[in-house]
């Protein structure tokens, strides 16, 4: 009996160590799983705090555009109203038919239906209809004559243009190599300095179609009339300084002024040119080339 006694008694214990570390065990395990319940939370509610944050900081630099998009719909709403009563407020008028009520006077003339024959003077009132005078509007067209008057102003322009024949002289190159003085006319409008004009179309060179013909000038591009004044019989001509720098040399400077020489003297009341350089006599020019003297074509 004893034996057993202290089995039973020793048996207690070994149960509760058991039951203590299952309790222990369990009490772990539960607070783990606390644990990791606690940790899951707090990354759920960093998420959520992340998200509002971003979400301030969103609204924080929308903020102007945000109000200015409220006012504008606070605008619409408070102007939508005033429209509103506004557009109401028109058919108040429509109480006026109430004036329709006057044709009851017209049921007074009945009486007056006696001097039915006094009616008669109503033809007279016919008479009114004469305002038809507005046809005398139509003098209006009156005014078109104004554009028959513009018409013979046009063609009176016709006239101040006139043109002359005025002949200039430029140069040919002919299969050999020689050199050819080609006479070309040119029409020109009437002017107080045809002498100028012919020496200036002179200096300007041949036009396309004179070009494809062959033709070609050998005054510089840079030359320009200074003057030209008749002096008797003898035309004074003055260049700029350009003039007398010719490329092709004195053959060239020859050809250029024996140019000049032809162009001036197609005038008849002109015999001989005087080639003057900035206005001022000059003996030589280039290489050597005489226009100290009134030049004629006899020279050339």
């Amino acid at each position: 009996m004893a034996a057993r006694t202290t089995r039973s008694r020793r048996t207690p214990p070994v149960t509760n160590t058991k039951i203590a570390k299952r309790g222990t065990a369990k009490r772990s395990s539960g607070s783990r799983s606390k644990r990791k319940k606690g940790k899951g939370i707090s990354g759920a509610t960093a998420f959520w705090l992340l998200f509002i944050v971003i979400i301030l900081f969103l609204f924080i630099i929308n903020m102007d555009s945000i109000f200015r998009g409220v006012e504008v719909i606070q605008r619409e709403f408070s102007a939508n109203p005033g429209e509103d009563t506004q557009a109401e407020e028109p058919p108040t008028p429509a109480p006026t038919p109430a004036p329709a009520a006057t044709p009851a006077p017209a049921a007074t003339p009945a009486p007056v239906a006696t001097p039915a024959p006094v009616a008669t003077p109503a033809p007279a009132a016919v008479p009114a209809p004469t305002t038809t005078p507005t046809p005398t509007t139509t003098p209006a067209p009156t005014t078109t004559p104004a554009p028959t008057a513009a018409a013979p102003a046009s063609t009176a322009r016709p006239p101040a243009e006139e043109l002359h024949d005025r002949y200039i002289y430029f140069i040919q190159v002919d299969n050999m190599g020689n050199i050819q003085r080609i006479r070309t006319n040119r029409r020109l409008p009437q002017s107080s300095s045809p002498l100028s004009d012919s020496l200036n179309a002179l200096l300007i060179g041949p036009t396309t179609s004179e070009m494809e013909r062959g033709m070609m000038t050998m005054i510089p591009v840079n030359s320009r009339l200074q003057s030209a004044v008749l002096r008797g019989d003898v035309a004074h001509v003055s260049f700029n300084e350009e003039f007398q720098y010719n490329v092709f040399g004195a053959e060239g400077l020859r050809e250029q002024i024996r140019q000049v020489v032809f162009t001036v003297t197609e005038f008849p009341s002109i015999r001989s040119v005087q080639i003057l350089i900035d206005g001022n006599r000059v003996e030589f020019i280039g290489e050597g080339v005489r226009i100290g003297n009134p030049l004629s074509r006899d020279d050339y």
